[in-house]
């Protein structure tokens, strides 16, 4: 099997003497399109597929892994929802056998870091009954210095056409590009999106809470502000989401150890976040809906699929407005004054009246108030929990999350690890069910607003009506899940275990 990038236009190859040569062993030569046109480069922030010679596109609804590894891996082709990509955890079924659920670490997430164009064709020798004898992939990336990657596919039993096309392969390219994957990356994004999340400081039992809790609110702060570039080129829905996330955890560092930081310029300071995260919500929910498009077609009779293109339109045309107001923000002098002084704030923090205490201890003790917490709120709910008690458990498992990413590495407890690898799961299932909760909110305004035109558009009118019922349909199934997982994972014996066992590291 022969595979590899070249320097070539497309439309430069020859194909003639590759007919004119599978015609004498009695075959035929036929070309197939596999994609055309806009095509997006995956990866994550620390690039981690092409560092590993890995190259993850998008087109169409499908994904397409190519990897030049000396072993090789065959083109891979398939279906991938749109939820999927921001998720590599559910890639992982889709893609095996491939080199991609081994690649990504835990908890990354893949984004777009640039949309390029091109196309994917399939070549194949066939004999007179129409039998597949070889075949070849060519995939062209239009850029400025033209990338091709040709690779020729065995054929059990065929290993005359095997010859064939890689003599034809090798007889078109002189030698092979030196950049691949890594550069190529680089080379696709107009301005490098890419920046490598900023890593936490390890605690130990010397580590002052103060000067600890400092570096992980400016570490998350930064990593924040790494993505602005990404929200304002709008290639990924993912660049606002981690722009948010880091806010947040630099949120939940004032708060859930705000006793390391002087009591005023704490408040004043998460205002200041706070204020920084409000002015994202639009988009974020707009976002959050449109992630949500195909489930806002399904199962819909005949005389009110119309009604669906006309919501999502009103979405695009809602989320263009809120995307320019917020790029031209994030543009602005007074944004980037605004982030240097927050930046500056942070480093001018004074200590506050537990500053001196051990890190490690005061995050143990904070952790096990937390899991309490947690245990209490899930023991008050049952299958018709009201949404408010689920936003409660929520918050306490965000908490409990943050804290266990921050002080787990100093923890070497397996409980700890179990909890966090728990609560990952809880939030994810909250998360779902806070997320249909703000859709189902905007539906029933939206709703509202119409109801109140005159003349009504009954059909529209009715159209709405079904998706609120629809998303309280999902806001049950979701929570339905969430109880369960609480039922599995919060059993009498489990909360005693685990209770037990953070009781004894502090």
């Amino acid at each position: 099997m022969l595979g590899g990038w070249y320097n070539a236009h497309f439309d430069d190859l020859d194909k003639s003497r590759l007919q004119a040569k599978a015609a004498r062993l009695g075959l035929v030569l036929s070309t197939h399109s596999l994609l055309s046109g806009e095509l997006q480069l995956l990866d994550n922030a620390d690039l981690e597929l092409a560092t590993q010679d890995l190259l993850l596109l998008k087109a169409q609804g499908k994904l397409l892994l190519l990897s030049c590894q000396p072993d090789g891996h065959h083109p891979l082709i398939c279906q991938a929802p749109t939820q999927a990509i921001f998720y590599p955890a559910k890639l992982q079924s889709q893609l095996t056998p491939s080199p991609l659920p081994a690649a990504l670490s835990p908890l990354r997430s893949l984004q777009t870091l640039a949309r390029v164009t091109g196309k994917l064709e399939q070549w194949l020798l066939q004999d007179d009954w129409q039998k597949t004898c070889g075949s070849l992939m060519i995939l062209h990336l239009d850029l400025p210095e033209p990338l091709m990657f040709v690779q020729v596919l065995p054929c059990r039993g065929f290993s005359r056409c095997e010859t064939l096309l890689e003599q034809w392969v090798l007889g078109q390219f002189s030698e092979t590009t030196a950049s691949k994957a890594f550069s190529l990356a680089s080379h696709c994004s107009e301005h490098p999106l890419v920046t490598a999340r900023s890593a936490l400081a390890v605690p130990t039992n010397q580590t002052d809470l103060g000067a600890l809790a400092k570096s992980w609110l400016a570490a998350s702060v930064n990593m924040a502000f790494a993505n602005i570039q990404g929200i304002q080129q709008d290639r990924d829905t993912e660049y606002l989401h981690q722009f948010r996330v880091n806010l947040r955890k630099s949120r939940s560092v004032l708060s859930l150890l705000k006793g390391g930081f002087a009591g005023p310029q704490q408040k004043a300071l998460a205002a200041q976040l706070r204020t920084l995260m409000n002015r994202t919500n639009e988009l974020r929910d707009l976002d959050v809906h449109l992630l949500a498009e195909d489930r806002y077609r399904e199962n819909l009779p005949d005389n009110i699929k119309p009604q669906a293109d006309k919501l999502v339109q009103r979405l695009r045309s809602k989320r263009q407005r809120a995307y320019r107001h917020l790029s031209s923000m994030l543009a602005s002098k007074a944004f980037q004054r605004q982030t240097q002084q927050i930046e500056q704030d942070i480093a001018d923090l004074p200590s506050g009246p537990k500053a001196h205490k051990a890190a490690l201890d005061v995050g143990r003790k904070k952790l096990l108030k937390q899991v309490q917490r947690i245990i209490q709120l899930a023991l008050q709910l049952s299958f018709d929990a009201s949404d408010q008690q689920i936003h409660n458990l929520r918050l306490a498992c965000k908490k409990a999350r943050y804290l266990a990413e921050f002080f787990l590495p100093g923890l070497e407890n397996q409980a700890v690890g179990h909890l966090a690898k728990t609560l990952k799961k809880l939030t994810t299932l909250l998360g779902d069910f806070n997320d249909q909760c703000v859709q189902q909110q905007e539906l029933n305004n939206w709703l509202l607003q119409e109801q109140q035109q005159v003349p009504s558009d009954h059909s529209y009118i009715a159209y709405l009506q079904l998706l609120c019922e629809h998303c309280e349909d999902k806001k049950q199934q979701a929570r339905n899940k969430i109880i369960r997982q609480l039922q599995k994972q919060l059993t009498a014996a489990n909360q005693q275990q685990l209770l037990n066992a953070l009781r004894k590291t502090i």
